[in-house]
């Protein structure tokens, strides 16, 4: 176990993990509204949104 992911300012309500394209991925959703995307062999955030955002 690595140091815990931070980033999120609420509870974490939902949690995925992945490898889109091969590439290792996990994904917060948090009760601040916000979803993540980590790097899970960094432990550092790639991507987020926050309410209000849309998808390019």
């Amino acid at each position: 176990m690595g140091e815990p992911l931070t980033g999120h300012t609420d509870w974490i309500t939902a949690l995925a993990a992945g490898r889109p394209g091969g590439v290792p991925i996990a994904v917060s959703g948090s009760a601040d509204g916000t979803a993540r995307v980590w790097d899970p062999a960094t432990g550092r955030a790639c991507a987020s949104r926050s309410p209000g955002t849309t998808a390019t």
